[in-house]
């Protein structure tokens, strides 16, 4: 009966899933008279397992008690398995290939980037501000800055204030030579891996990368600009580099302004966005959590608990849990590069990582906790960042541009009513290219761990069930045929769907 429907009915069905994701139910949610506040907590490379109550190994008492005290989801995605794209399509509701948010030589934007998230895409923030809400971002961006350093940053998309860091933490490296972009040019040539002088300092480098406590690298070692940015109702702007990054005490410094930000806006209807960096390489932690844990990054998760403990509490004791909508993801999974050193986390029991298109890039940890409005437990329905933008306007009435094509689904009817999920597919894009593809139980893979394409020819698909086969071990191509042939048929009817991409905005200039 499964693979009957799946092979003849399933096209009609999907089809008409596309066309119903550019539009908003706005009468699934709840509008209520006194909008509620929302706090968006996005982790960096932390992966599915890193949280107690999805089997992880570190103690996160204070996540766990959200996802108790809301919904924790089993199933759901991020739109690409690197931080760039899978960051602008949480805050856009668009995948990659309609914003250009990618780049085919080059995964994410870097410091030396002149390009950024475009000025005509609609932003969360800029959803909520034009709702009469007070918009604020902690942390980390990695949407591009521009060609003057703010022209691509959070207040020309709607935060009123930001205080963070442009890229990513590694980035901004004091050494010349091992930024990213000469590094992955160096890669352009083979030959530079016969070259051991090249080869000595690409390990080096990543070395550092995985081990900052032991003095081989330090927080001099990155020179990462810091950024106070405010903007005003009026359109102007006002800008600060207000010194380099200290990596050890950003989390806490982070944590405190935005404890602060809630016992200032008590009074208001506030949209709070904390992007954490710190589970990211180079691993620090504020000098009291070095060495809780047998892993620096088991330090992390345990200060990034605390910190989490401390928002929530913040919310309790200005009488606004009621009224706050908590979500609590991560960009993508875990960099599994540097997992041997213990400067990553876990994506078990999916498989792979960070820049691959299985389960364990790209499907993270999710809890979305409102008190007395979102029944508290566990969710297995299918979700994607992509549907946050909508829900939430759904569930604040907030109002959102009807003529603007999403890709996110209106989820407040399951959330709020425990409705059927709207969304039945689930698509996954690197590199311009889709590289995942979830449909029901079955997921196909193209192009293999780290590669999407063979030259200019797309590789076979795998198929999985990820019903029965959670880890994506047994490979079903062969084996189910009628159904593989429906699904690569679905895969690229939904790509042919999107139209002509965007060009993409994060490659070399040259």
């Amino acid at each position: 009966m499964r693979k009957t429907l799946l092979g003849c009915a399933i096209s009609v069905v999907i089809a008409s899933s596309w066309a119903n994701a550019a539009t908003i139910d706005s009468g699934s949610g709840r509008a209520p008279e006194n909008k509620p506040n929302v706090v968006v907590v996005f982790l960096d490379d932390a992966g599915y397992a890193d949280i107690g109550v999805n089997g992880g190994k570190y103690p996160t008492p204070n996540i766990d008690k959200m996802a108790e005290e809301g919904q924790n989801f089993s199933d759901f995605y991020m739109e690409a398995p690197v931080s760039t794209p899978s960051r602008a399509a949480l805050l856009t509701s668009r995948v990659s290939l309609r914003t250009g948010v990618y780049g085919r030589e080059m995964a994410v934007f870097d410091e030396t980037d002149k390009d950024g998230l475009p000025k005509s895409e609609y932003t969360m923030a800029e959803m909520f501000r034009d709702s009469g809400y007070s918009t604020y971002m902690l942390g980390k961006w990695h949407l591009g800055i521009g060609k003057d350093g703010v022209e691509h940053i959070p207040t020309r998309h709607g935060f009123q204030e930001w205080y963070g860091i442009p890229t990513s933490n590694d980035m901004f490296e004091a050494n010349p030579e091992f930024r990213l972009k000469p590094v992955r040019k160096l890669l352009r040539d083979p030959k530079v891996f016969q070259n051991p002088e090249v080869m000595k300092m690409l390990g080096e480098r990543d070395f550092n990368l995985a081990n900052p406590k032991d003095g081989r690298a330090n927080n001099d070692d990155f020179l990462v600009p810091l950024y106070h940015s405010f903007s005003t109702d009026d359109g102007q702007f006002k800008d600060y580099q207000v010194g380099l990054l200290n990596q050890y005490t950003f989390m806490r410094n982070m944590t405190s302004r935005a404890v602060e930000y809630i016992n200032n806006k008590k009074d208001d209807s506030f949209f709070m966005y904390v992007a954490y960096p710190q589970s990211h390489v180079p691993i620090f932690t504020s000098p009291e959590y070095n060495g809780v844990t047998d892993t620096a990054y088991g330090d992390v998760m345990v200060e990034t608990d605390y910190s989490v403990g401390r928002i929530m509490n913040a919310l309790k004791q200005n009488g606004l849990d009621d009224n706050t909508i908590v979500v609590f993801t991560s960009d993508n999974g875990p960099w599994l590069n540097y997992s041997s050193r213990g400067a990553a986390g876990s994506a078990l029991p999916f498989r792979a990582g960070k820049s691959t298109p299985y389960e364990g890039g790209s499907r993270v940890p999710g809890i979305i906790r409102w008190s007395g409005q979102v029944k508290p437990g566990a969710n297995s329905a299918m979700y994607s960042a992509l549907d946050l933008m909508p829900t939430l306007a759904s569930m604040t009435g907030a109002n959102m541009p009807k003529e603007i094509i999403t890709d996110g689904f209106d989820q407040s009817g399951n959330l709020l009513k425990g409705e059927e999920s709207p969304r039945d597919f689930v698509p996954i894009f690197m590199r311009g290219e889709l590289v995942g593809f979830r449909k029901g139980d079955y997921k196909l893979v193209f192009g293999g761990v780290g590669l999407v394409t063979n030259g200019n020819k797309r590789n076979k698909a795998e198929m999985y069930n990820l019903v029965s086969d959670e880890g994506e071990k047994v490979n079903l191509a062969d084996k189910e045929p009628e159904t593989y042939a429906a699904m690569v048929k679905l895969s690229e009817e939904y790509v042919a769907s999107i139209g002509t991409p965007a060009a993409p905005l994060c490659d070399f200039d040259d």
